[in-house]
């Protein structure tokens, strides 16, 4: 099996997919967020770390329609101009997209992602199209709680059917002291229609 490889980008708002037409090698960024903790007399410590997202980089050009190259891969011939307005409005629009790095035989990165950037110009007279693609990693957030809140029986310990965010509440926090369970923070999420955890602010409003 041939082991040439491609690029192949796909819009789900659209339906949409392109194959860069000369394969970019991309550079994939793979890291950690570290948290640390100073002890009085010993020093830091390291005290946990997370995953940050992965970030990748594709660079190459989009070949003017009447210059062939052996090593284009693409399947229809579109001019450089088609490539930079529909990564552009992908961008622009925040679109999630599906990225295949590939061969005939493997797989070799799979992502969803947003593309975060995008540098393109012309260089010479052959009118090809010069650019860079900057892509992140794109996860979603699953906020529907598996379990079961008793609504009714909340409301009536606590006295009310609404909680009002205070100075330094998290959801986390939140969930803890009404429901005496932390990890319902995410039925809290989901009830209030919440798009981010992290989204709430003193004063606010919150349906138990």
């Amino acid at each position: 099996m041939s082991d040439l490889r491609k690029v192949w980008i796909k819009s789900f708002a659209e339906n949409l997919e392109i194959v860069l037409p000369i394969t970019p090698f991309p550079k994939f960024k793979e890291s950690m967020s570290t948290n640390v903790q100073e002890l009085f007399g010993f020093g830091e410590i390291d005290s946990g770390s997370n995953v940050k997202l992965d970030t990748w980089t594709c660079e190459s050009f989009f070949p003017y329609e009447n210059n062939n190259y052996s090593f284009d891969v693409s399947y229809i011939k579109y001019t450089p101009e088609y490539y930079v307005e529909v990564l552009s409005r992908w961008m622009k629009q925040e679109q999630v997209l599906e990225f295949q790095y590939y061969t005939a035989s493997k797989t070799l990165n799979a992502y969803y992602c947003k593309i975060v950037g995008f540098d393109h110009e012309e260089r010479d007279g052959s009118k090809n199209v010069y650019y860079t693609l900057y892509f992140r990693e794109h996860k979603e957030l699953n906020v529907e709680y598996q379990g079961s809140v008793n609504s009714a029986a909340i409301a009536t310990s606590y006295g009310s059917d609404t909680y009002y965010v205070a100075e330094g509440d998290t959801l986390i926090t939140i969930a803890a002291k009404i429901y005496g369970d932390s990890t319902k923070w995410s039925y809290l999420m989901d009830k209030n229609n919440l798009k981010n955890p992290l989204d709430i602010t003193a004063g606010q409003s919150l349906k138990l």
